[in-house]
């Protein structure tokens, strides 16, 4: 397997999990790129293992279980119980439906800057975005940085081994729902470019000022306005969550 792919996989995981809920703050105006609507799916249908388990493995080094992989169609249940072998937490964020169809929306999008804004597959429970000042002076308050705290703790205790193994599995379906897009190339080299846009996002200096023109929250300076979704993510996560996340990205791509 291209290793670069499966780095990519991790970023993607990163980076969704941290991106799609914050879309919701309203420091940032509504991205209006158009995603797929997707239809409802049939019950979804449990994991099949080779050999029967005693409890869900929660050692970060324990081993996968062999799955023989359910259609594209009956994958939530099994999708979403793999994620929660990886961390509880995750299991309990993620959407019901259309798991696998939604994170290859999403990552196409992540590849070209961009945030999923409807149709997220995760749902995250965050207070509302802090601002201190006055009208034409506002700033970002600190205390919205730890509102991730939870979140980029959970995914970067995630043992990157074991993401490896359950990507290994689950490889054939992300590329079946790409195909399903009707775009040209191909799922991975999507991953690529949104791991590469991820690593290359530069702190802010400085506490930006905002303004706030009607109900969202807008930066004052045009280039910091004309940033991408993804550049306006991390500079949203804080500068030591940023840092963490993309540190152990480095970390994950430096060690395969």
């Amino acid at each position: 397997m291209n290793r670069k792919i499966i780095v990519a996989l991790v970023a993607l995981i990163a980076i969704g999990l941290a991106g799609w809920y914050l879309q919701r703050d309203s420091s940032a105006p509504p991205t209006t790129t158009a995603v797929p609507e997707v239809a409802p799916l049939p019950a979804p249908q449990p994991v099949i293992r080779d050999e029967p388990e005693a409890a869900t493995p929660t050692d970060a080094t324990a081993p996968v279980a062999t799955v023989q992989l359910p259609a594209l169609g009956d994958s939530d249940g099994a999708f979403r119980s793999a994620a929660g072998e990886l961390a509880q937490k995750l299991m309990a964020w993620l959407v019901p439906e259309e798991q696998i169809r939604k994170w290859v929306v999403a990552v196409d999008l992540a590849a070209d800057g961009v945030l999923m804004e409807k149709n997220r597959p995760l749902a995250y429970p965050m207070s509302a975005f802090k601002v201190s000042g006055s009208d034409g002076d506002y700033r970002p308050d600190a205390a919205n940085f730890g509102r991730t705290n939870e979140l980029i703790d959970t995914l970067t205790a995630i043992e990157p081994a074991r993401v490896v193994a359950y990507y290994q599995s689950w490889r054939p379906l992300f590329e079946e729902a790409y195909k399903e897009l009707g775009k040209p190339g191909n799922f991975d080299a999507r991953l690529k470019l949104a791991i590469d846009r991820t690593l290359a996002v530069k702190p802010l200096s400085g506490t930006p000022t905002l303004v706030r023109p009607k109900v969202y929250y807008r930066y004052a300076d045009p280039k910091l306005e004309g940033a991408s979704d993804i550049e306006k993510l991390l500079w949203r996560l804080g500068p030591d969550n940023s840092a963490k996340l993309q540190g152990w990205l480095k970390g994950v791509r430096d060690s395969l």
